[in-house]
Parts: C-alpha cells; sequence; structure tokens
C-alpha cells in the first residue's frame, strides 16, 4: 500500500449535456500537505460499463472515509471506481507531468459530418472512422470518399464496432488495397471469425468479455483498445499488458467519453505504463459543448496538451471528508 496521507477527500458530481443524452460522473477531489491537489473521474458508460452510475457512486462514497486513513480497498472496486481513486491517489503520492500525447482523429456521425471532420485531419498521424452504424455497401463508398480526402500517408483505422458477419468483413477488406488500413477493430460478434479472418484486427469489446490466452493468440492482432474506465487503472493493466508485448501487440489507449479531466488521467496512465507514443483514442473530449473545468484541453497538430491544475466550474459535491 502507497502511503498517500491525504487530509480531506471531496466527491463532485456533475450531469452534462452529450449528443440528445446527458452524462452523468464523479469527481474524487484528494487535497494533501503544502496544498497538494488530485483528482480523479468516476464516470461508467451506461451499457458498456458493468456497474451502474448508482453502484458506482455508493461504492465511492462508501470507500471515501478510508481513503483518509490509507485503508482504500481496491481488489473490491468495480473498473471505474478503481481507475478514479488510483488515479487521484497516484497524482497525491507520485504525481507525473502530463506531456503531449499522439491521438487519432475521430470521424463519426452522418456521412455528411463525417466528410467535413476529414477534411480537418492536417497534423494527424492516424484517424479512426467509425461505420457500424452504416450499411455494408455505403461504409464501402463513403471511406473510399473520405481516404482521398485525406492527408498522404496517414495510418487509417476502422472501427465497425462488431457489426460485420464474416463474409462483410471479407467483402470489405477485399475492396481496399491490403495495406490501406493499419487494422479493422472489433468486426465481428463471433469469437470464430476472428480466428479465420486474415487482416489486421484490433480487439476493444472482446478484451472484456475473453480470457486473454484466447485472442492473445490470434495471428492477425496487431493492437488491443484498453478503456480503463471499462477495466480498472493501472495496476489492474499491467498485467495484460506483459502479455502483449510478449506478442508484440499494442495496448491503445481509448476514452468511454469522460470529462476533459478524465481524459487528462488517461494520458497519465499511458506514461505510467511506459506505453510507446502511438496515437491514442482519446479524440472524444471535443464532443462535449460545454466546460466543468476553467481550463481545457488543447490540440496541436494531432497531440493533445494539458493544463498543470484543474479548476472546477460546474459540478455539486455531494460528500466531503476530511481529518
Amino acid at each position: 500500500m502507497v502511503p498517500m496521507n491525504p487530509h480531506s477527500a471531496t466527491v463532485h458530481e456533475y450531469t452534462r449535456p452529450f449528443g440528445n443524452q446527458m452524462r452523468k460522473g464523479l469527481l474524487l477531489q484528494l487535497e494533501g500537505k503544502g496544498g497538494a491537489e488530485s483528482w480523479g473521474e468516476i464516470a461508467p458508460l451506461e451499457n458498456f460499463s458493468d456497474e451502474s452510475f448508482e453502484q458506482a457512486k455508493a461504492e465511492l462514497l462508501e470507500e471515501l472515509p478510508h481513503l483518509l486513513y490509507e485503508q482504500w480497498h481496491p481488489e473490491y472496486l468495480s473498473p471505474s471506481v478503481h481507475f478514479g481513486i488510483e488515479s487521484a491517489i497516484l497524482d497525491l503520492t507520485l504525481p507525473t507531468v502530463s506531456v503531449p500525447i499522439p491521438i487519432n482523429a475521430l470521424i463519426v456521425g452522418t456521412p455528411d459530418e463525417m466528410r467535413v471532420q476529414a477534411q480537418n485531419l492536417i497534423g494527424y498521424e492516424a484517424v479512426k472512422i467509425k461505420v457500424g452504424h452504416l450499411q455494408l455497401e455505403e461504409s464501402i463508398d463513403l471511406v473510399e470518399e473520405l481516404l482521398s480526402m485525406m492527408p498522404e500517408g496517414m495510418k487509417v483505422r476502422i472501427d465497425a464496432n462488431q457489426s460485420w458477419t464474416y463474409d462483410d468483413g471479407m467483402t470489405f477488406a477485399r475492396s481496399f488495397t491490403p495495406d490501406t488500413f493499419e487494422y479493422l477493430e472489433e468486426p465481428f460478434k463471433t469469437f470464430e471469425d476472428y480466428v479465420a479472418f486474415p487482416y489486421p484486427i484490433a480487439l476493444d469489446e472482446t478484451v472484456r468479455l475473453a480470457p486473454s490466452t484466447s485472442y492473445l493468440s490470434l495471428p492477425y492482432l496487431r493492437a488491443l483498445i484498453i478503456k480503463p474506465t471499462l477495466m480498472g487503472g493501472c495496476t489492474k493493466l499491467v498485467p495484460l499488458l506483459r502479455e502483449a508485448k510478449q506478442k508484440d501487440v499494442d495496448f491503445i489507449l481509448s476514452s468511454s467519453y469522460e470529462s476533459e479531466l478524465g481524459i487528462g488521467l488517461l494520458a497519465k496512465v499511458a506514461s505510467r505504463l511506459q506505453l510507446p507514443p502511438v496515437p491514442m483514442g482519446l479524440d472524444t473530449y471535443r464532443l462535449f459543448k460545454d466546460r466543468l473545468f476553467e481550463e481545457t484541453i488543447n490540440c496541436n497538430e494531432g497531440k493533445l496538451t494539458f493544463p498543470k491544475k484543474w479548476n472546477l466550474r460546474a459540478g455539486c459535491v455531494i460528500a466531503h471528508e476530511c481529518i
């Protein structure tokens, strides 16, 4: 157990517009000696996280007094709560500076929205195109059009969100030259389809649902899409990272629509795990139109930079503990 000695812990709750829905989350603020301050975010993603928002909230509030006496219980916590508490503790005890981190641009939405986004990729090294909401032929035609609009040499990642059959995947892949895409992410629901598929793939949902011994043996696996809000913080990720390194499989950190603070915490996970500087899936911050903090994230030449300090501007204190 790492000694942390916070003298106060505060939980803030937020609700903010997210498309046609509302995104809810919790912010954990720890204060230590000499004015030291750290943050964590707990924001389970509805329909994807194992735990609900109310379950995560109850867990966090139950754990809150224990944090002041170095008695938190990481082994019993759900993934989003583990990630949030661990982030705050590590930043208070072993602070690390957020360094610029490369990200892949994200192209998502209606075909017209995607065309507009494809015109704003200067400086990015990689782009992810989400096609799971499109019909197969429509996605092939649209991707061909989008590729013609992109800077030369850009790495292209296709995310099908498990929407294809095996035949669909083969039809899509064969519609392009073999080196067009860095990988196809989660094309299938059925694991057996991945075994036979002869094109580079990345796995997202499968990482959380199947044993690593099964998917890490796939011959065309290129990357694992890692979402700490859905999987837990650094200590829960280290064993899988070791296995992936042995197979020469990339770890691509990806957001679960956390706040701007949460994106900064994910960047620190990349730093703490000493991940190679490959483009990460952290471009979702721009999908929020409001701001929770006085500070914001900046994106320049396809890299995110973060403020040194966060000052909350919107949120509701729901719990406070101090010694």
